[in-house]
């Protein structure tokens, strides 16, 4: 990736404040769905709070998910389906003939290995069936001197996710595409000494709390206990990636830029070098031209249990 960019102190603040305001009209949308997301989870879990059957009379009502067996059964079948061809990445020579380039695919293959490609897609085929967007993102990783070693694939939760406007159908045609993370404070000053991270007069503001936007609440309240607690002292920072246009010296460009949300402060920001966002939504149902739907394939059988 490129060096960062050289912004005045006003453009970062007036990025900060639009990307802030673009991630909270983002939440309007996916908090209104949050409900349904939470309800497919705790079904696929069997939370008596989301299903229960009354087994015989007089007894305590006994959690029977049969939405859990169903879901494993057709996450299984799918990946399956994609990962179990190989080479995984098929590589076909221009031309009348179309021949395989069998090199050339069976070194992809091995990189798509090394970056747990399957697992990320794994689990977002999960998050696909109870929410119909479970998000991908598929990078490259660089040495010190900026050559290209491999790619790194990581998998989100929508709820943890910005696309902006929403009411679009494709990444590529949205304005600011992200997610959200989170960083120490000690990361960002150390970052910041390195030259990473911009510096400010003024410390970032701490104190978010990483278990907030967690995936499953309810499942880890039940198995963790009170093993994760987060305080609010311990100096997390609630950031943003997000690939976002703008304009850079009169052109628009796309850029992906780092956000401290709290603080509304621009970490970092440097122009983004490939031809379209890189993320990815596995979707199963396309009843809604819209990249969060009300539908998934766990709303059909919520009646199940």
């Amino acid at each position: 990736m490129s060096d960062l960019l050289k912004l005045s102190i006003e453009a970062r603040e007036e990025l900060a404040i639009r990307l802030a305001q673009e991630i909270e009209a983002c939440a309007s949308t996916t908090n209104a769905l949050l409900p349904r997301w939470n309800r497919n989870e705790q079904i696929y879990y069997a939370d008596e709070s989301a299903t229960s059957l009354n087994v015989i009379d007089g007894l305590g009502n006994y959690g029977i998910s049969i939405w859990r067996g169903k879901c494993d059964k057709a996450k299984g079948d799918l990946v399956a389906g994609i990962f179990s061809a190989v080479p995984v990445v098929q590589c076909i020579e221009e031309g009348p003939q179309g021949t395989n380039e069998g090199p050339l695919e069976k070194a992809l293959t091995q990189i798509a290995d090394r970056a747990k490609v399957q697992r990320a897609y794994d689990k977002a085929v999960w998050v696909g069936f109870n929410t119909n967007a479970g998000w991908v993102r598929t990078r490259p990783v660089t040495d010190s001197d900026g050559q290209v070693t491999g790619i790194e694939c990581d998998w989100f939760h929508p709820k943890n996710t910005i696309a902006y406007p929403v009411a679009f159908e494709s990444l590529e045609q949205c304005r600011t595409v992200g997610h959200r993370f989170y960083l120490g404070e000690w990361d960002i000053t150390q970052r910041q000494a390195e030259g990473i991270y911009y510096q400010y007069d003024q410390e970032i503001v701490a104190g978010d709390d990483p278990n907030q936007y967690d995936v499953l609440p309810g499942r880890w309240d039940k198995t963790h206990q009170n093993n994760d607690i987060v305080d609010i002292t311990d100096g997390y920072v609630e950031c943003w990636e997000v690939i976002t246009r703008m304009k850079v010296k009169g052109q628009w460009t796309r850029v992906i830029a780092t956000l401290a949300k709290t603080s509304q402060k621009i970490l970092s920001c440097q122009e983004y070098i490939y031809s379209r966002p890189w993320y990815d939504i596995v979707r199963l149902c396309e009843t809604e031209k819209r990249i969060y739907t009300n539908d998934s394939v766990a709303n059909s059988v919520q009646g199940l249990g």
